[in-house]
């Protein structure tokens, strides 16, 4: 019960010989039985028989088995059969997803619904894996094969926690005609959309639309999506909407993505680049920023997206202390007032 991204609680029925010692524990993420000679993993007092879980892995399937500590030195058998449950997924701050597995962890899929309704039904729809752009046999992206009326397809991200920096969303993008590399144009109402949920997936927005006007090519093109600020909620997630329309046209082909990634970006655009600067970089304990305007706060971020420093000033210079810092690469967001840049630091 109460199962979650990163715990869960475990509860058993009491042995009709009641153990002077409680009850221990074994946890594991695969199905193979502990034998009798197995460490537990905890034990639990005499009379207890819950335990909740801490510190699991999101997105995994656990199992437990339970024995009796009859004495320091006696215990039952292991639990003929284990509890077996998968903890949820966690709101993810970044996503890079080039479908080296099928289905996506955490993703979901829909072979019904509109922009209007959000993906419904059971049914799992058309997007499939598959070598990009049918160059090679190894399936390294994802493809809806478009060919006759009314088929459907959703392919739903995560849940994604973006209100804490600006955010792109970026992909490789191509068509050819069904299982050849040549190119194919797209049927006269096909459409492959890119829409973004604010709300964890209660209401969509179109981002862009693929059609036949767009004369897509059978290279990889690289499409790229600003993320607004309005939109960079805690919980973001984004989908992709392959319909072949009502119309039974004559062209029959595969719509790929690949390399789906939501990521912090460098720069919005509103900035007054010639009136800042920053040094040293790399830096071994003190970055240095100098803005033409009041910088306003200021936060450093790891690559997996987690905040580490946070500083909150109105001045137009500012030092960060980053000496406690591992090395590695790191993103400072600098505000000032409604404008902000993102620059990429190395830490010494």
């Amino acid at each position: 019960s109460n199962v979650a991204a990163t715990s869960a609680t475990v509860s058993w029925t009491a042995s009709a010989s009641l153990p002077a010692n409680g009850y221990q524990y074994f946890l594991s993420t695969n199905n193979t039985a502990p034998s009798a000679a197995s460490a537990a993993t905890a034990s639990v007092a005499a009379g207890v028989v819950t335990v909740n879980l801490p510190s699991l892995l999101p997105a995994t399937q656990y199992f437990v088995w339970v024995r009796s500590s009859c004495s320091a030195t006696a215990t039952s058998a292991w639990s003929t059969s284990p509890v077996s449950f998968a903890t949820l997924c966690a709101t993810i701050t970044t996503l890079n997803q080039n479908f080296a597995t099928f289905p996506p962890l955490c993703f979901s899929s829909a072979a019904a619904g509109t922009t209007a309704t959000g993906p419904t039904g059971t049914a799992a729809g058309i997007w499939e894996a598959d070598a990009f752009l049918n160059n090679g046999t190894v399936n390294n992206s994802i493809k809806v094969n478009l060919y006759s009326t009314n088929r459907i397809g959703w392919m739903v991200t995560p849940l994604m926690n973006l209100s804490s920096g600006n955010y792109k969303l970026s992909f490789d993008y191509g068509i050819t005609t069904w299982n050849q590399t040549t190119v194919s144009a797209m049927g006269s109402d096909d459409n492959v959309k890119v829409l973004i949920s604010t709300n964890g997936g209660t209401t969509w927005t179109d981002i862009t639309t693929f059609n036949a006007a767009s004369n897509i090519q059978n290279t990889s093109t690289l499409y790229e999506y600003v993320i607004p600020a309005a939109s960079a909620t805690s919980t973001v997630r984004f989908a992709l909407l392959g319909t072949d329309g009502t119309v039974d046209d004559a062209e029959d082909y595969d719509f790929f993505i690949d390399n789906f990634k939501v990521e912090i970006s460098l720069s919005n655009g509103t900035f007054d680049n010639a009136g800042f600067s920053y040094y040293p970089n790399p830096v071994k304990d003190v970055l240095n920023l100098d803005y033409n305007q009041n910088i306003t706060n200021v936060a450093v971020f790891n690559l997996l997206g987690q905040q580490v420093i946070t500083k909150t000033l109105n001045a137009n210079r500012s030092s960060i202390d980053m000496s406690n810092l591992s090395a590695g690469t790191y993103l400072v967001k600098i505000t000032a007032d409604s404008q902000v840049k993102t620059i990429k630091v190395i830490k010494e």
